[in-house]
């Protein structure tokens, strides 16, 4: 008998490499659909979450559910229920991923909030080519910063 492990169970145990991998395949496939089927209302949704995440620069938790809330919303803009629902069995680790990323280097805020802008951009503009390749240089970013966190660590040690 073949039982599955939950997502969330198996990244715990899991490399920056292989997660960054992992979201990567995962998020600018997401973002592709999304910028090709996105309805006005949720091209709307994403716009008002965004907007928010530059309101809330300064807080970073509710800074990080806004950021947790427009992948999510991009992962239902794609229309496909697998994506959104594997998105969705990972979502400690964006929100650890995004958390550690903001409080540890205030620079990525910035940065967040402008790839986000880009996608949002993107999507809005039914850009498919563009919407992945700003998903994938955010999601690469997010993984150096917490590489360079991580290494921080360990020399610490």
């Amino acid at each position: 008998i073949i039982t599955s492990v939950p997502l969330n169970y198996i990244f715990k145990n899991t490399s920056l490499d292989d997660i960054d991998e992992f979201r990567q395949m995962l998020e600018t496939e997401s973002c592709y659909l999304a910028a090709e089927r996105a309805t006005p209302q949720q091209i709307g949704e994403l716009e008002g979450i965004l907007r928010h995440m530059k309101d809330n620069r300064d807080d970073i938790e509710a800074l990080t559910k806004d950021d947790i809330r427009f992948h999510l919303a991009v992962a239902n803009a794609s229309g496909n229920a697998l994506l959104r629902k594997t998105l969705m069995a990972i979502v400690n680790e964006i929100e650890d991923s995004a958390y550690s990323g903001y409080y540890m280097e205030t620079g990525s805020i910035d940065r967040s909030i402008h790839f986000h802008e880009q996608i949002c951009s993107a999507i809005a503009a039914h850009d498919q080519h563009r919407a992945r390749t700003s998903m994938r240089t955010h999601i690469k970013d997010i993984y150096i910063v917490l590489r360079l966190l991580q290494d921080k660590k360990a020399s610490q040690r």
